[in-house]
């Protein structure tokens, strides 16, 4: 099996491939159901290629009858249907992700869906708002963990919220919640960087979130191009939890790549 995964993952990156792919990506699904990494693999890739399809949201929810279904409860499931909508780069799960990040049983199933909200294409329009809502009202919560918190402050557009969605985080105990939230906030309001007061809090737990931008092929009239690295660990109880590194590219059309 380990070259029949080989294989899948290598077709997964192919251009444009034949229509019969589909079916037999199927096939394979039920052939090798007993062969969980197969199965993921083989699924994902079918993913990738029916999202170039441009098939309807009915069409779409069949594809995840071969792992549970769409509204599945298992980790397992929930795990590759998260997977598969960020594959499919469709927004017409929008409603599901939300649902997975506030609701899932297991906590990391609930960080991976909050990861999924920030990707390309993942996030209808008239969702944003629902998201930004959902996203305040659980940093606003100490029943969250530490890293969940993390997760939903990148949901949350801090350079326009109010200051009254601000100040309850900042009356928060949680001396790692705070510190992380308040080195985000320094770098993405220039206003709070010259605020004494909260860069007192950075140094009070041992996350850290370290965002800056890169200025790529300045000076090239013909290839200019922005781009961005962003640093973060995530600390519980004097304990190492994540960690994060990232590095985005917008290029010359304007289209946002997340590289890493």
């Amino acid at each position: 099996t380990d070259g029949l995964e080989k294989f899948l993952l290598a077709l997964s990156f192919a251009a444009n491939p034949d229509a019969r792919i589909l079916q037999d990506l199927q096939n394979v699904l039920k052939k090798y159901k007993k062969s969980p990494t197969v199965v993921e693999t083989a699924f994902y890739c079918l993913c990738k290629h029916t999202g170039r399809q441009n098939k309807s949201k009915e069409s779409l929810e069949k594809l995840f009858t071969p792992v549970g279904g769409l509204s599945c409860s298992n980790s397992d499931c929930q795990r590759m249907v998260l997977g598969c909508i960020t594959a499919l780069r469709s927004d017409e799960f929008t409603d599901q992700i939300l649902k997975l990040s506030k609701s899932a049983k297991d906590k990391k199933i609930r960080e991976l869906a909050a990861s999924v909200l920030r990707r390309p294409g993942t996030v209808s329009q008239r969702s944003k708002s629902a998201i930004q809502s959902a996203a305040w009202q659980l940093l606003h919560t100490e029943s969250a963990s530490n890293e969940e918190f993390a997760k939903m402050l990148d949901l949350v557009d801090l350079k326009s919220a109010k200051y009254s969605q601000l100040s309850k985080i900042l009356k928060s105990k949680n001396k790692e919640r705070l510190a992380y939230f308040v080195q985000k906030l320094v770098s993405e309001r220039r206003t709070s960087a010259v605020d004494y007061s909260l860069l007192s809090y950075t140094g009070q737990g041992e996350s850290v979130y370290i965002h800056n931008g890169l200025q790529l092929g300045a000076g090239d009239e013909l290839n200019p191009a922005d781009g961005r690295f962003t640093f973060a660990t995530t600390s519980s109880g004097g304990t190492l939890r994540r960690t994060l590194f990232s590095l985005d590219l917008v290029d010359t059309s304007n289209h946002a790549r997340d590289l890493l």
